[in-house]
């Protein structure tokens, strides 16, 4: 029985630091990620991208490993382990979110007279076909200024 010839990488560690490798593509992600930190003499906290041909060269995060083919370009992201990572996904339940200011300022009154004014605000909240809802409040020395908005399905 033939073996299975391994894939071959090109992985770009840093601007003028690139790695040739060759290795069978693990299942994980975390898997790949410790092949590469192994191969070359990477530590800390890593992230890999890859240079997606159907998106225009452009490089993506790895989230899976089936994207992963022979000649396939890598490029190493160094993280921060002080750092905190959000990742934002979609979701089909409504959703709300508030986000208040207090400012004591000097500046307030230029920083309030340089929002709309005629900034049409709901008078009521929104309804159930809205799929997301903002709302800023900004008090600047006794004086409040609320904005709403709201995504319609």
């Amino acid at each position: 029985m033939a073996e299975i010839a391994p894939e071959r990488l090109l992985v770009i560690v840093s601007e003028n630091n690139c790695m040739r490798m060759e290795l069978h593509i693990p299942d994980a992600v975390e898997d790949l990620i410790e092949e590469v930190k192994n191969a070359c003499g990477l530590g800390g906290h890593i992230r890999l991208q890859y240079k997606d041909t159907d998106f225009g060269d452009m490089f993506i995060n790895v989230t899976s490993t089936s994207v992963i083919k022979d000649l396939t370009i890598l490029k190493v992201i160094q993280l921060d382990p002080e750092a905190t990572t959000v990742v934002l996904y979609p979701v089909n339940t409504p959703m709300s979110s508030t986000l208040s200011l207090d400012i004591d300022s000097e500046d307030c009154p230029s920083l309030l007279s340089a929002l709309p004014s005629d900034t049409a605000l709901p008078s009521q909240r929104p309804s159930k076909s809205h799929s997301f809802r903002t709302t800023l409040s900004v008090n600047c020395r006794g004086q409040t200024l609320s904005l709403q908005t709201a995504k319609l399905h």
